[in-house]
């Protein structure tokens, strides 16, 4: 099995280079690594000059997770395991050899996920060192395979067989962060065979915050995607309502006594006009890209 790891960043030098730095303790070496980027500025290429295996940096001029993702995908037609990492998620020694057993063991596996032991995303983030640390110390559980409604897009596995059979590619009209994009990609490819979550391969999600897009943009996203996603019926309209407003009460409550970390009055301010747009028939992910 040809396997290819991708990652897509942006203002996160410092940062790809930690991530990339764990790969090499791999106990099974992924066969290519593609590092989509919007600007040289976004990677130091002596970071790649580390590796034993062929590296190949796309370089994006529009930035947007779902574009950059796409430009990997373009590229990896040759290979039959895409694992996509976020560039802030750092990996246990056998993730790429627990994914390949799992996905040649059982051909109607299309996605999968590892399980995080930590979540920065969720929090104020951790260090890259810290993360190595809690890895080092865990204890894996016995392999364990369960279904999951979505993959998660910190770290997802993919067959590209179906990728490549289907046209499938990631939505580029969730724009910039394109928050949902690993559940609308899930939605897809799930009419095709299983999604699902493994115990033995697992990393941890810095939650790195630099390079994230304003607040008011996220909160945006917060309410126009999951409603997007109804319309493309990838999603049901309850599931759609509870996204909203899971986001809406918890920007509302919290921006009286904000997080450090979290802009909760921009995000609310982004879910209120996002509100007024969908009164208004004006409601669209790609209006983030405007000045709201």
């Amino acid at each position: 099995m040809r396997i290819a790891v991708g990652f897509a960043t942006r203002g996160r030098r410092k940062t790809i280079g930690q991530t990339l730095a764990s790969l090499r303790a791999q106990s099974r070496a992924p066969d290519h690594v593609f590092v989509s980027i919007t600007s040289r500025e976004d990677i130091d290429e002596g970071d790649l000059q580390l590796f034993d295996h062929p590296t190949t940096v796309v370089e994006n001029h529009k930035p947007g997770l779902c574009i950059q993702r796409n430009a990997i995908l373009d590229r990896c037609s040759n290979f039959d395991l895409l694992l996509f990492f976020d560039d802030d998620f750092i990996i246990e020694r056998d993730y790429i050899s627990v994914m390949e057993r799992l996905f040649s063991a059982e051909e109607r596996i299309q996605m999968a996920i590892g399980t995080l032991i930590l979540d920065g995303a969720t929090g104020p983030g951790f260090t890259c060192a810290h993360a190595e640390a809690v890895i080092r110390s865990f204890k894996k559980q016995a392999q364990g395979v369960r279904d999951v409604f979505s993959a998660y897009g910190c770290n997802m596995a993919i067959r590209l067989r179906t990728v490549f059979q289907h046209g499938l590619r990631f939505d580029e009209r969730l724009p910039l962060h394109g928050l949902l994009e690993d559940l609308s990609f899930s939605r897809t490819i799930c009419h095709f065979g299983r999604i699902v979550q493994t115990t033995e391969a697992v990393g941890v999600h810095l939650g790195e915050k630099q390079g994230r897009v304003s607040g008011k943009r996220y909160g945006y996203s917060q309410v126009a995607n999951p409603i997007y996603l109804r319309h493309r019926r990838l999603i049901s309209l309850p599931t759609a309502a509870l996204f909203v407003c899971k986001n809406l009460l918890a920007n509302a409550l919290r921006s009286m006594l904000p997080e450090a970390w979290i802009d909760r009055r921009g995000r609310l301010a982004g879910n209120l006009v996002a509100l007024r747009d969908l009164l208004n028939g004006k409601l669209d992910p790609v209006r983030i890209l405007d000045e709201l």
